[in-house]
């Protein structure tokens, strides 16, 4: 004879819960998932700075590694930036820019009259440079100097570097050796304009932290600047720059 179905035996054949996630189950893997995100999101930042600093100190170095070929065979004379009221230009504004200067060191296939020589060094900056110099005017778009301000002189011609303000004297060309030691002076580094010609000492704060820097000067993203000394040696320099890095 068959068993009475019971209640009991109803019951024990309960239903199984229908599988999925519960909600403390997803909220453990969304947090997860955005850890590795923000981690994969900071790594690819730093390698793409780094990246950009790697370029800026090799062209940075190329740079001035032809500035003291230019003092060597120009009687120690030190290549800096001109302004439109310097009476050394003269009227080959070009030629006699800070580019222009260099470009038998630098750019040895520019040449002719004076708008042929700068589009050809235009050409070559870009190259060094990697980046389109005409297409934002005072900015280097692409590069780790974007949306940095940038001097032009009369030539046309970008110049990303701020330079020691003691490196121009009026009228006349500095020479090597001005400076006792050129391995404690700062030639220039990437940033807009001059250092202070009074002292080299006034400070502003850089936007990022407050800390104090030197004023016109491009920071990259680990807080550093990269600066070229009167020997032709680089360093990576932090805020607030050194008293002794100037004469």
């Amino acid at each position: 004879m068959k068993p009475e179905k019971t209640p009991m035996n109803s019951l024990s054949k309960t239903r199984r819960p229908a599988p999925g996630f519960t909600l403390i189950e997803l909220l453990v893997v969304i947090t997860i998932i955005a850890g590795l995100a923000a981690v994969a999101f900071f790594a690819t930042r730093n390698l793409k700075s780094k990246a950009y600093q790697t370029k800026a100190i090799s062209s940075l170095q190329q740079v001035s590694t032809f500035n003291s070929a230019y003092a060597i065979e120009n009687n120690g004379n030190i290549n800096t930036l001109r302004w439109p009221t310097d009476p050394l230009e003269g009227p080959n504004w070009v030629k006699n820019s800070h580019w222009g200067r260099l470009q038998p060191y630098i750019f040895p296939n520019a040449s002719g009259s004076e708008s042929v020589l700068q589009k050809s060094i235009k050409q070559e900056l870009d190259g060094l440079f990697s980046t389109d110099t005409g297409k934002s005017a005072g900015t280097m778009p692409n590069t780790a100097l974007s949306g940095a301000k940038i001097y032009r002189d009369k030539s046309g011609l970008v110049v990303p570097f701020a330079f020691n303000g003691n490196m121009v004297p009026w009228n006349k060309f500095a020479k090597t050796s001005t400076f006792s030691d050129p391995s404690q002076i700062i030639y220039f580094t990437y940033g807009f304009g001059m250092f202070n010609s009074d002292d080299g000492k006034k400070y502003t704060p850089i936007p990022q932290t407050g800390a104090e820097v030197t004023d016109n000067i491009y920071f990259f993203d680990d807080k550093k600047t990269l600066a070229a000394f009167l020997d032709g040696h680089i360093e990576a320099l932090a805020a607030p720059i050194p008293d002794r890095q100037f004469e």
